[in-house]
């Protein structure tokens, strides 16, 4: 009885205080005693890129507990991830929440569960109400040789079931109105970004889906909708034709003339993100336009600062690294235990051209990749492109290890200081694997190349791309 007297009265501070100070309060525990930490990211309307990583919140663990104090001016998607568990859980946090939260251990790592309860616990809980309604095995994906008719109709009835277990919720649960709208329009615009799944995975082209496949692919407005920015972005932007990279003026003025107010000024910001990523110089002179005119049409703070970032970052293309990478970035080449520079190294491989795999033992798609490289490699090889490894273990004997295990010890080498290097920081490599081209030169061309595979996930991408790009670039002799 005392224990719960005394986790009331710490509630009702908790409540007191998220209250006053528009702030939501989040008092968990876990009956693994093993988590210590938990970090936390409020969800940004543009999806994590080298451009736009996380920012994580670390919360370490305090007398056996939790406490997550959320600074939210009105509602706000937030992602909770426990140390030591697989995967994250978002939650519909909302100024002045106070609750309390378990984390329960399932049958793996992946399975855990945190329930909430409290002021609004019904918000927290519904995703994972609605996760274990629609097990992920049971989802709509496409397979490749699937009538595309089929997979739309599997995708409508999978909607009017999500639709269902959400009227079913709300009549059980007391939730807002503005949740409820926030929930119906995740469902209706994930409906239409998995429309777009086909032409994602370059197995169609726009031309080539039957007639009337996109007619109910509307984006519903709701701005706390995440999916209604991922729609949005596909139908304005990534499919808005066949090669939207190639066609930067139509995509613009589509966008400054049949939008305005907050979903121009994200439109805005999304095209100069994904053509920064793109990392083409054939529109080089359109993008750099658009990022100096974004501020007139473009106020949110955190929308410029994603233009700034994005503008940082497809600056360094047509550039070769500077003196403070080059002289401060150190490396050990798998064969000698010598410590190198970057510029001592990039000097082993002088007049010849670079491809640059960053990769680490740990790295499970990384080494995926160098499995099925072989014939990207040889195709490198005789267009006289050194293709280099750069590891970014910490642990030595693990880099050795799987180094011999992948038959990869020439042109290797390990990477020092890992995040905190300045070669890292001035490429914005965040996620690996990842894959830088440089010249003769040594300037970089591309600092996000194709990756070195015919295909990946059951998509056809990369390599043929990466062919495409080397002789593009080696007929307008850059390379």
């Amino acid at each position: 009885m005392k224990k719960i007297t005394l986790l009331s009265l710490a509630l009702a501070l908790i409540s007191s205080f998220a209250c006053a100070q528009n702030t939501a309060v989040l008092y968990g525990t876990s009956a693994d005693t093993t988590i210590t930490r938990i970090s936390y990211d409020k969800i940004s309307p543009f999806g994590m890129s080298d451009i736009n990583p996380p920012a994580k919140n670390i919360v370490s663990k305090v007398n056996n507990h939790f406490i997550l104090k959320l600074r939210v001016q009105s509602p706000q998607l937030v992602r909770l991830y426990p140390f030591g568990y697989y995967g994250d859980r978002t939650f519909y946090v909302t100024p002045g929440d106070s609750l309390s939260f378990q984390i329960i251990p399932g049958a793996n790592k992946w399975q855990y569960k945190m329930v909430f309860s409290g002021k609004n616990a019904a918000q927290y809980n519904y995703l994972q109400f609605m996760n274990k309604a629609f097990a992920s095995r049971d989802q709509p994906y496409y397979k490749k040789g699937m009538d595309l008719n089929q997979y739309k109709n599997g995708l409508l009835a999978y909607k009017k079931r999500q639709l269902d277990s959400l009227t079913y919720y709300i009549r059980n649960h007391a939730v807002s109105k503005s949740f409820i709208r926030y929930a119906k329009a995740e469902i209706d615009n994930d409906y239409v970004v998995r429309l777009y799944v086909p032409v994602s995975m370059n197995l169609f082209s726009l031309k080539e889906l039957p007639s009337g496949y996109l007619k109910d692919a509307i984006p519903e407005k709701n701005e706390f909708s995440p999916s209604y920015k991922d729609a949005l972005v596909d139908k304005n932007i990534r499919y808005f034709d066949d090669a939207p990279l190639s066609h930067f003026d139509a995509v613009y003025s589509n966008i400054m003339h049949h939008f305005s107010g907050q979903d121009r000024a994200f439109l805005l910001s999304a095209m100069i993100g994904d053509y920064a990523l793109g990392q083409q110089i054939g529109y080089q002179k359109e993008l750099l336009h658009a990022i100096r005119e974004a501020p007139e049409y473009v106020h949110n703070p955190q929308y410029l600062g994603y233009i700034h970032n994005a503008e940082t970052y497809y600056s360094k293309l047509g550039h070769p690294f500077p003196d403070s990478v080059l002289e401060h970035t150190y490396l050990r080449s798998f064969n000698s235990s010598q410590k190198i520079t970057l510029k001592e190294l990039l000097d082993r491989y002088k007049g010849k051209a670079v491809y640059m795999d960053f990769w680490a033992s740990w790295c499970g798609g990384c080494r995926m990749d160098i499995e099925r490289s072989h014939p990207a490699k040889q195709y490198l090889a005789n267009m006289n492109i050194a293709y280099i490894y750069i590891s970014r273990d910490t642990d030595e004997k693990a880099w050795v290890k799987a180094t011999k295990e992948e038959d990869i010890t020439q042109n290797q080498y390990l990477l020092y200081g890992d995040s905190h290097s300045p070669l890292l920081k001035y490429l914005s490599i965040t996620f690996i694997p990842r894959y830088v081209l440089l010249n003769r030169q040594h300037v970089v061309l591309e600092t996000k190349a194709p990756r070195p595979v015919d295909s990946y996930l059951g998509s056809p991408v990369s390599f043929n791309n990466l062919k495409k790009n080397i002789q593009e670039i080696a007929l307008k002799k850059k390379l």
